[in-house]
């Protein structure tokens, strides 16, 4: 692959020594994501907000994590005596061989930063400067279309959570920026690319990978699969852009008019590049449509493979268009006359509600569909996710019935009863019940009050068959229902987060299938 001329770049490949000396004086600076968050009172990295956008901070820069974090973070220049002696001459000398760092063109006496440089999912990721943090540049030379989207934000935390980190031979990030799916799947994968549209990104994918010391990632520029043309995936990575626009201004955020171009492509290209047992994890924005759900729309976008996806679609939120777009110019995130525009254009739509969602897309051999949703809980991940379609997975199969009787369900601790009571007869009658359950999916669940009552015997202790047996010795299950309809009943309860089996997730995730 011919490289472009390193003058074009912020940063400089350098020699393997020269990375390794980069990384290792990143690492012994302990520039880690936790010391910062700790520095900063954050809660995780996706928190940050540089000195620029109004960030209120001491100026004073002590120690060598202040300088790396006043630097790569806040780009903002500092002064060379303080740097060389808090960084030393050897810190110094690694960060400008990869011309990280260099003097500031408008005041010689003082470093800055080349380019945004962070620890994020225990990597070091480097992307452009924003205008907040121009480190050696100014404000408007940072203003390009194809401008590199740094990681350090909520929705890539938000992204890489949804991301599993089990093992995989061949994995695929598609729209990946500074590649930083593919650095991190790269540890439990066989190889990885990262591919973008734009030469910049795919250079700074690369410049990651080398930083890190990581040699089984290739970076490749293209339009979604055409670099990858002829080749299959069993996981395919995406966090595409999704923003509605009439053209790409800014590639790594426009999306055509409805914000949902690069999506869709990239769902029509499932079929050709997903393999059987491969899942998919998307993570993106698009919406509910009057007479179609957002899943009956991604079936249509399969075109004739679609019944051989399983779809789960885990939303981060959902709003009207209109609340969402009133939400963000009322922020000062777009302007009034932006958010009457797109609000205009969902309406033409007739978009419902906007999702922010992580898809998981699941090929799967001879057996039916499933389609579900569910509400991502805090904290919940790739893990909770997976657990969810393994267990869809033997519904639909059928082995179900077979694990759920080998297993010791137990109550949700993240299940809470609600009761309805009503006044009458001089007291207070309870009229309803339902059990609401926050972790790893919200869910609410209309139950009746001695059904809700029964679920507290479900401890962990015994398996389904055995609390079956006690419930039919004790005469409270009645003695004409059917077994099959309790199994079912149990096999529901679980799906929807009520119960969970031998004490882990909704249910021990299994390889896809």
């Amino acid at each position: 692959m011919t490289r472009p001329k390193t003058r074009m770049l912020p940063f400089r490949f350098g020699s393997d020594a020269e990375f390794a000396a980069a990384r290792e004086f990143l690492a012994g600076a302990g520039y880690t994501t936790a010391a910062i968050c700790e520095r900063l009172g954050l809660k995780d990295l996706g928190q940050f907000k540089p000195l620029g956008e109004g960030r209120a901070t001491p100026p004073e820069v002590n120690d060598r994590l202040d300088a790396l974090i006043r630097m790569f973070l806040d780009g903002m220049p500092v002064e060379a005596p303080v740097l060389a002696r808090l960084l030393g001459d050897d810190g110094l000398a690694a960060l400008a061989a990869l011309r990280l760092v260099g003097r500031h063109p408008e005041a010689p006496d003082r470093w800055a930063a080349r380019v945004m440089l962070y620890p994020m999912a225990s990597l070091y990721i480097a992307s452009d400067l924003g205008v907040h943090a121009p480190g050696l540049f100014r404000a408007e030379e940072l203003m390009r279309p194809d401008a590199v989207f740094p990681a350090l934000t909520s929705n890539t935390h938000t992204f890489l959570q949804q991301l599993p980190a089990t093992p995989c031979e061949r994995l695929l990030e598609l729209c990946a920026g500074t590649g930083i799916a593919a650095l991190a799947g790269a540890r439990s994968a066989g190889h990885a690319w990262a591919v973008d549209i734009t030469e910049r990104s795919t250079r700074f994918a690369e410049f990651n990978a080398r930083l890190n010391g990581i040699d089984n990632v290739t970076a490749l520029q293209g339009d979604l699969y055409a670099p990858v043309a002829g080749l299959t995936f069993d996981r395919i990575v995406a966090h595409p852009p999704y923003v509605p626009a009439s053209g790409p201004e800014v590639i790594f955020r426009d999306a055509g008019e409805d914000g949902e171009a690069v999506f869709r492509r990239l769902i029509e290209g499932l079929p050709d590049h997903l393999e059987r047992g491969g899942r998919l994890y998307c993570t993106c924005m698009a919406t509910d449509r009057a007479g179609a759900t957002l899943e009956d729309r991604i079936r249509g976008w399969l075109g004739e493979a679609e019944a051989e996806f399983d779809l789960l679609v885990v939303t981060h939120f959902e709003l009207p268009p209109t609340d969402y777009y009133l939400r963000l110019a009322s922020m000062g995130v777009v302007p009034w006359a932006i958010a009457e525009q797109r609000s205009q254009l969902y309406k033409r739509l007739e978009a419902e509600r906007i999702l922010y969602l992580t898809l998981v897309a699941q090929r799967h051999g001879p057996r039916p569909s499933f389609s579900v949703r569910r509400e991502n809980g805090e904290g919940a991940g790739a893990a909770e996710a997976d657990a969810l379609v393994a267990w869809m997975t033997a519904v639909s199969d059928g082995s179900w019935v077979e694990r759920l009787a080998a297993a010791r369900p137990r109550l949700s601790d993240a299940a809470r009863l609600v009761l309805t009571h009503a006044a009458g007869d001089g007291g207070w009658t309870v009229t309803a019940a339902k059990v609401q359950v926050e972790y790893p999916f919200r869910r609410t669940v209309e139950l009746s009050v001695n059904v809700a009552t029964l679920l507290t015997l479900f401890d962990g202790t015994a398996t389904a068959p055995e609390h079956l047996r006690r419930l039919r010795d004790s005469g409270a299950f009645p003695p004409e229902m059917p077994d099959a309809a309790f199994v079912k009943f149990l096999g529901d309860m679980v799906a929807e987060g009520v119960l969970r089996l031998d004490g882990g997730a909704p249910v021990e995730a299994a390889p896809a299938g």
